[in-house]
């Protein structure tokens, strides 16, 4: 036997050794796309954050997804005293994993960590869709939320504020928070080497019930194929975003299988709404004529996704809007109305020439085969006439310019993990949390500000349906975004994950499952 096949066949045996470790020992391995980027939860963004948040830190409700209720975690019970205020009664004996105590004084700090502008957060999640004002302690375990309007979803929102100890979190740097979070969670961070993996410890002093898995270690890899090898391989328990033309080499495997939900998770193209000729509503109707979303996705997806109508979830969604149909004749039409025909070449030029030079950026690997999405789109929009190249941004690349409203005029997304109407329309509306330059680039419209408004101090759920479904009709109308699909998500999991199933949020609990 040569030197080389010792020593490979060596490393066979140490891999091999290193994969039955892993089989036999209490830790579950999760292969997501990307990085979630910080860890402090005021910052919370995306799903990816959501799954890690889930685990660490606990909030005051939280949904059932087999019953679709609304139930309670730190609060024990909840009720409207008048239209402005809420009241939660809060569960007692509670400890963070640094030892401090839970109570509604620390309730009143998180929310007003929220609010404070030294923090920055990200609290579109409750300050501006519950139309939050203030809290006021009753008593150590009683505590009102005041809100500025009527406003329904206050219980509901509250399970996106994950509960930090005051102590710690008041006199830490915002820096250290962001890569070192304490929560009341049932697991604890150990370690976390960014880019490359998380790891998550049991915390056994936890109060509720414990999880039967030890350790959860959650680890980026951003290419399909990597995460889909190492799944059969042994080497991981969960991985996300499973291409369906993959799923062959999975359902193949004796020890792994696919399994599959349609998420919450809307694709889309992000148009700048001020850039010309944008923002001209027949371009933007031009757009959406002009991709043949179908054709995505059968080809990409084998048939799996629905063409997108409309924005809200669950029972919000408005089956009687129609998506766009795939027409490019009509598409030319309403671009030769702005001012833009085919020269010789077939390019759209206006009267001067100038021809639609346009960047659309996309994530790679965040969502389900999203730079081979951004190509095709890129694809029908050439045929159309415009001069269109596709940018690949990091995800934390990306996040970044969105925060700073800096994306290309044309920006592939996927936004999901709403499903209570109210939330899933601020996403096309320019609302007063987001800064001047995300105002200008966003559609506006005042008819629909002004419903918005309307539904959000709406208490009545009959009421507030018919004010949602308008509201994606106007949205639909608008055409502020190319309106793609919503998304199958394809997950990958081995047989040692014994009780997991996918939930439409994408948030990947494994609080309640076992290994076996």
């Amino acid at each position: 036997m040569t030197k080389f096949l010792k020593r490979l066949t060596v490393l066979v045996a140490t891999l091999s050794l290193a994969v039955t470790s892993l089989a036999q020992s209490n830790t579950a391995t999760v292969l997501q796309g990307v990085d979630p980027g910080t860890l402090d939860p005021a910052k919370f963004a995306s799903t990816t954050q959501q799954t890690l948040f889930t685990h660490i830190f606990d909030t005051l409700t939280e949904l059932d997804w087999e019953t679709g209720q609304l139930v309670g975690k730190l609060a024990t019970s909840w009720e409207i005293v008048d239209d402005l205020t809420w009241r939660f009664h809060l569960r007692e004996g509670v400890t963070f994993q640094n030892g401090e105590p839970f109570d509604a004084h620390v309730m009143q700090y998180n929310l007003e960590r929220l609010v404070d502008p030294a923090v920055g957060a990200y609290a579109w999640f409750f300050v501006a869709d519950a139309d939050f004002e203030s809290s006021r302690v009753i008593d150590d375990y009683t505590i009102e939320i005041k809100t500025k309007q009527a406003s329904a979803l206050v219980a509901e929102l509250l399970r996106f504020v994950f509960v930090v100890p005051q102590g710690y979190y008041s006199s830490t740097d915002l820096t250290e928070l962001a890569s070192h979070p304490v929560g009341s969670g049932p697991y604890k961070l150990v370690s976390w080497t960014r880019d490359e993996a998380i790891v998550l410890e049991r915390w056994n002093d936890y109060w509720g019930d414990k999880p039967s898995i030890e350790r959860v270690v959650v680890r980026s890899v951003p290419e399909a194929s990597t995460r889909i090898a190492e799944l059969v391989t042994g080497g991981a328990d969960l991985v996300v975003n499973v291409p369906p033309d993959q799923t062959l080499l999975i359902e193949r495997d004796p020890n792994t299988v696919v399994k599959s939900v349609e998420s919450g998770r809307v694709i889309h193209i992000a148009i700048d709404n001020s850039v010309v000729p944008f923002n001209d509503l027949r371009a933007r109707l031009a757009l959406n004529y002009g991709v043949d979303k179908q054709a995505i996705i059968d080809n990409l997806f084998l048939g799996l996704g629905t063409p997108l109508a409309g924005i809200a979830n669950g029972p919000w969604r408005n089956e009687n809007i129609r998506p766009y149909p795939f027409d490019r004749a009509k598409a030319l039409e309403l671009f030769a109305e702005v001012g833009y025909t085919p020269d010789a070449n077939g390019v759209l030029r206006n009267a001067a020439g100038e021809a639609i030079v346009v960047t659309l950026d996309t994530p790679a690997g965040r969502y389900l085969k999203d730079v081979e999405v951004a190509q095709a789109v890129r694809d029908d929009l050439r045929r159309l006439g415009l001069v269109v190249e596709v940018e690949t941004l990091e995800w934390s690349v990306r996040t970044q310019r969105q925060n700073s409203g800096m994306l290309a005029p044309l920006s592939l997304g996927g936004l999901g993990g709403l499903f209570n109407g109210v939330g899933e329309m601020r996403w096309v509306t320019p609302s007063p949390q987001y800064s001047d330059r995300d105002r200008e680039i966003r559609w506006q419209s005042q008819e629909f500000e002004d419903l918005y408004a309307d539904m959000r101090a709406t208490l009545d759920d009959v009421a507030r349906k018919e004010k949602v479904d308008r509201l994606q009709e106007l949205a639909m109308e608008g055409a502020p975004w190319i309106f793609l699909y919503r998304q199958y998500d394809n997950y990958g999991v081995s047989s040692r994950l014994v009780g997991w199933e996918p939930r439409p949020d994408e948030v990947l609990d494994l609080r309640r499952v076992e290994l076996k």
